[in-house]
């Protein structure tokens, strides 16, 4: 790829409260500036300096919305700009960035440009007060020992499958074909919410089924296609509460693969079982990374509170440790085979996919300290939910988001929206 090729047409913002912008963008500046301790000694000539590292980066970025409604555009972000917290920035030339704003100045020239309303702003690149990193660092960790893990499992399969014969092969491709019907089982419906990801869904469907068909079985092929199949659907929604419980309905069907003979053919199948869970290890990983986790998004799956935030990275933890315990299950089946014969688990990925889940569970802590407290109360008299958002946050929200979280959280149907009884448990952020 070229400079050009890696340049993004635009500037997009997501504020603290999951308001999202997209602006156009001509340049900006990153400045750097470092820590210094200088000493002055009498009558000495010079000063001695220490580097005591650099502080974080600031972005100095002007920016415009264009259009027909660009004054409301303008107006909103105004009115986002006073919001509490970090704002996830992806930059057209740095990528993803977790900013803090510093200052904003909103430039009103409609006599000239009547056409678009003009911002410079400024901002910091804060980092976690725990981990001692920036969001956009631990990101990219994951987004590395992502790719590392992929790496891994595919030399790891490479390593233990066995396809010199029609039936070795054919033992891959019925265990392959398991993972295809699981993938359409239960992530189908991820993949459907985004087109392109669904065409490229078929697609890979009809590539697997053409690499068995060649004349030369080519396995590295298949790696790919096999983890972009599992990997894909994850980027069709932010969702994360759905997505994450899709992966672990995925990696139970997945523990069906399972062989009951330490045979060959066993062996193979169990080869494709850890391929397949090793990239669920990886997008669990990438989803707790790239999930909303904002404090008052009425967004289903969205992080909201801190219990929600600690519960995702349980959840992490807990689906790593099944899968592992899976796999070790599979190699007591062959553990007395002569040794070429035998299936070992995880040797190539198990420090790389445990240093990913942690990375990701990190990840969700540290967003744990800007999300809120979650509360919850029964109700002693009964209340309309418009009154319950009026006492308990002062007020209904722009657009009345406030009420909208407040329904979407509470799972509140039908009359429920309109009137709840006394002895009903609410829940509310603080």
């Amino acid at each position: 790829m070229t400079w050009r090729q890696r340049l993004r047409p635009s500037i997009k913002f997501i504020s603290p409260e999951g308001q999202e912008f997209e602006a156009s963008w001509r340049e900006s500046d990153r400045i750097i500036r470092k820590k210094l301790g200088m000493f002055n000694y009498p009558l000495v000539r010079g000063t001695v300096v220490q580097d005591l590292e650099a502080e974080s980066d600031t972005y100095s970025i002007p920016f415009f919305f264009a259009g027909r409604d660009h004054d409301e555009t303008a107006f909103r972000f105004m009115l986002a700009a006073r919001e509490r917290g970090q704002w996830a920035v992806t930059h057209p030339t740095e990528g993803f960035l977790g900013l803090q704003l510093m200052s904003i100045t909103k430039l009103d020239r409609p006599v000239g440009e009547g056409n678009i309303t003009r911002f410079t702003s400024e901002w910091i690149e804060p980092i976690d007060e725990t981990s001692l990193q920036t969001a956009a660092e631990l990101a990219g960790l994951v987004g590395n020992r992502y790719n590392d893990l992929n790496i891994g499992a595919a030399d790891q399969f490479l390593k233990n499958i066995r396809s010199s014969t029609v039936s070795q092969i054919f033992a891959i491709q019925q265990a392959v074909k398991k993972v295809q019907n699981a993938v359409d089982k239960v992530l189908s419906p991820l993949a459907a919410a985004n087109d392109a990801i669904f065409a490229s869904q078929l697609a890979i469907q009809r590539g697997i089924q053409d690499t068995f068909d060649a004349t030369i079985f080519k396995p590295l092929s298949l790696v790919g296609q096999v983890q972009n199949l599992i990997q894909g659907p994850a980027r069709a929604v932010r969702d994360i509460k759905s997505r994450l419980s899709a992966y672990s309905e995925l990696a139970a069907e997945l523990f069906g693969l399972t062989p009951t003979q330490p045979t060959v053919s066993g062996k193979n199948a169990t080869s494709v079982q850890e391929l397949s869970l090793s990239a669920v290890i990886a997008t669990n990983a990438e989803i707790a990374v790239t999930g909303p986790q904002k404090p008052d998004v009425p967004v289903s799956g969205g992080i909201q509170s801190r219990l929600q935030a600690v519960e995702f990275a349980i959840d992490l933890r807990n689906s790593f440790v099944d899968i592992t315990n899976s796999l070790d299950e599979s190699q007591v089946l062959f553990e007395n085979n002569d040794l070429d014969f035998q299936y070992f688990s995880q040797t190539e990925t198990f420090n790389t996919a445990l240093q990913i889940t942690s990375i990701a569970q990190r990840s969700l802590l540290t967003a744990a300290y800007d999300l809120s407290v979650e509360r919850r109360f029964k109700l002693t008299k009964p209340k309309t939910p418009l009154q319950i958002v009026g006492e308990e946050y002062g007020e209904w929200g722009d657009n009345d988001n406030l009420i909208d979280l407040f329904i979407s959280t509470n799972n509140l149907r039908d009359t429920e929206i309109l009137f709840l009884p006394a002895g009903r448990e609410v829940v509310v952020y603080a």
